[in-house]
């Protein structure tokens, strides 16, 4: 009883000593006394954080606040004013009863006020101001606005540099690159933020290794964990620091692993007149870990090898080590590219994705930002614009009355892709890149066709409109894709040899869809830089050549295409994918040079 009785005797002395001191002395501390302001760029509202503790009360609350950035200063003080009253008022209403401070004597004055107010180099700023005009236009100074909360003035800080999420994946193998999962940074970049890494150690502890986005694992680390800190920055400004740990010790990765064979041929970066394209459908997720997928389609692979976690180190480790300067993928999933290939390749690469409109997977063009500049990008959604685009017209004409066909056509989410890229070096050199993924089913040779044609209507005249806006550029094309077509259906024809004749027998593959009198034709003289090799996709039901780098030889030639896996490497775990090839497909690596530099 006597120590409450002492107790309460410090405290109330405490208080004593504060109601005398001058009301400079700012009787409300406020820990870091920073108010955070976050707004996206032209966004119509913006986020507030800060936080009051009243030593006096021994009370502390976090305020968030949700506010439009058009609110004038007079609402938002006003708002926060009210706010802070319903967190302190009842119990500043006790301790004042409890220290019998009356109401309206000198004592009052001088303690907790619960006020709010804002101000630029030391004076009062108009309450008419709007939010967005003080604190989100190009010539605020920070250093220069505080506001005053309680009396207490709390320094501003606009768009610091936050991690919203970080996370390391639970598998990191040796040799493999092990980075932050579903990495997401506001107000900084990557280049400008610090990646520091840590081994587990036998005492509990960590020890630091290293720096860098990524880390590799060595042998001599199996069975440890990783820990990654990342500072995010703008460049001027850092964030707090937040850390991430795997929870799963590190494991050896499987060996051999065929495409570090393949990388032997792509020690070397190419410069003018030589460029290295890959082509790569990575086998989106959502298709790779179905129950079809685990029953039909790949049964020979182990569920956790074709879990997007496992694959996603092996398949950008793979497209890093092929040091192209274009890379054009399918099947990739949303969030494969917002989270794994646009984070991990940014420091090469830029990247254009354009989602199928059915399903959520899609294509991806990347090209290497020291080589080339991005000019323009031209996407055309198949089966949308078959009846709307008048280039499609004479293929409209065709099929529109065949309604079972039109409406297949229609309702597919089949994206193409053409990518205007010019030499940074040498800006008169143009290339354009067309990438897509036709339609898969096997009664669809029609389809496919048809599609085919689409394309390269829509890559004629993206090419006519760089020739006519650039025209003393030399504009060369190539084009890439899953086409899922063998080199004896039509579109092989239509691509290499101009024309894809009507009597096809691709137009008849599926009875009451036949499609009559219609003759395909492509202006451009093309081949295939890898011709027609024997597999390209290769699984334990189908083995065939479904994947092409076209390139237009009368303005570029063949130099180097590097050699697809052997046949007993892809037998070696009965087919693809495995635990040592990351897709059911084999990447196109060529190297093309311009015939006249």
């Amino acid at each position: 009883m006597l120590r409450r009785f002492v107790d309460f005797r410090a405290k109330l002395a405490q208080y004593c000593k504060l109601l005398t001191q001058p009301t400079t002395e700012m009787p409300v501390n406020v820990k870091e006394r920073q108010i955070t302001m976050r707004r996206e760029p032209k966004g119509e509202m913006f986020e507030m954080h800060f936080r009051v503790f009243v030593p006096q009360l021994q009370l502390a609350r976090e305020f968030n606040f949700k506010r439009r950035a058009n609110e004038t200063l007079e609402t938002l003080l006003a708002r926060m004013k009210t706010n802070m009253e319903k967190a302190f008022g009842r119990k500043l209403k006790k301790t004042k009863n409890k220290l019998a401070i009356e109401k309206g004597s000198p004592q009052e004055e001088k303690f907790v006020q619960i006020t709010a107010d804002i101000r630029k180099d030391g004076k009062v700023v108009p309450h008419d101001l709007t939010c967005e005009q003080l604190f989100f236009n190009k010539k605020f100074e920070p250093n220069n606005i505080e506001f005053l909360l309680c009396g207490i003035p709390f320094t501003i800080a606009v768009n610091v540099p936050y991690i919203r999420s970080i996370a390391l994946p639970n598998v990191a193998m040796t040799d493999l690159p092990v980075y932050p999962l579903k990495f997401v940074m506001k107000f900084g970049a990557k280049e400008n933020s610090k990646f520091k890494w840590y081994l587990s150690d036998d005492n509990g502890g960590w020890s630091y290794i290293g720096d860098g986005f990524s880390y590799y694992p060595k042998n001599e680390e199996v069975g440890k964990q990783l820990k990654i800190e990342c500072t995010p920055s703008n460049g001027k400004v850092n964030g707090d620091t937040m850390s991430a740990a795997t929870v799963n010790p590190i494991q050896p990765s499987p060996s051999p692993i065929p495409y570090r064979r393949r990388h032997e041929y792509t020690k070397s970066e190419l410069v003018y007149p030589t460029f290295r394209v890959v082509s790569y459908n990575i086998l989106a997720d959502r298709y790779a870990e179905t129950e079809a997928a685990n029953n039909e389609l790949f049964p020979y692979c182990p569920d956790y090898a074709r879990a997007w976690p496992y694959r996603r180190a092996m398949i950008v480790d793979e497209l890093m080590g092929y040091k192209a300067d274009i890379v054009c993928l399918q099947e990739v999933d949303t969030k494969a590219f917002e989270y794994d290939l646009s984070v991990f390749l940014k420091s090469r690469f830029k990247g254009v994705f354009n989602k199928k409109y059915t399903v959520d997977e899609g294509i991806a063009t990347f090209f290497n930002r020291d080589r080339y500049k991005l000019l323009s990008n031209h996407t055309c959604y198949l089966g949308v614009e078959v009846d709307q685009n008048s280039i499609f017209a004479d293929i409209w004409d065709k099929i529109k009355d065949n309604k079972e066909l039109s409406e297949r056509l229609r309702g597919l989410g089949t994206v193409a892709q053409a990518i205007v890229l010019a030499d940074e070096g040498y800006p008169e050199k143009i290339t354009i890149v067309g990438n897509t993924h036709l339609f898969f089913h096997p009664d669809a040779d029609h389809i496919r066709l048809l599609q085919g044609g689409m394309f390269a209507k829509f890559l004629v005249q993206v090419v006519e409109k760089v020739r006519t806006d650039k025209p003393s550029s030399s504009v060369s094309l190539v084009i890439c894709g899953d086409l899922n077509s063998v080199p004896s259906c039509g579109i092989y024809s239509l691509f290499t040899q101009g024309v894809a004749p009507a009597d096809l027998q691709d137009w008849k593959s599926k009875e009451g869809e036949h499609v009559v009198g219609l003759e395909l034709r492509q202006p451009f003289d093309i081949s295939s830089a890898y011709g027609t090799p024997k597999y390209t996709n290769y699984t334990a039901e189908f083995k065939d050549c479904l994947d092409y780098v076209y390139y237009q030889k009368d303005k570029l030639k063949v130099t180097n295409v590097v050699p697809l896996f052997t046949e007993e490497e892809l037998q070696a775990h009965t087919a693809l994918p495995s635990i040592v090839c990351p897709s059911d497909h084999m990447a196109l690596i060529a190297d093309l040079t311009w015939i006249r530099p």
